[in-house]
């Protein structure tokens, strides 16, 4: 019977284990759907950092500066 008890206890333990390792298999292709997204061209990470790259590529490509510069007072404000 001391034996079974043992047993049981480890089957327990097993499970628990088993558990914990599916909870980490979860998070691990969490982070790697994340780190995919951040390694793809556009992929900046932040959605400030992605409305600064617009409005710089506008201000780039056609001159237009609008919202540039309160993005960017907003960045140094953050910073500070």
């Amino acid at each position: 019977e001391a034996l079974e008890a043992e047993k049981g206890k480890l089957v327990e333990q097993v499970e628990t284990l088993n558990e914990k390792l599916g909870q980490l298999d979860d998070m691990k292709s969490a982070l790697e759907k994340e780190l995919a997204g951040m390694k793809r061209p556009d992929g900046t990470g932040t959605k400030a950092a992605s409305e600064h790259k617009a409005a710089f590529m506008q201000f780039v490509r056609k001159g237009i500066d609008t919202g540039l510069g309160e993005l960017q007072a907003k960045a140094l404000q953050i910073g500070v």
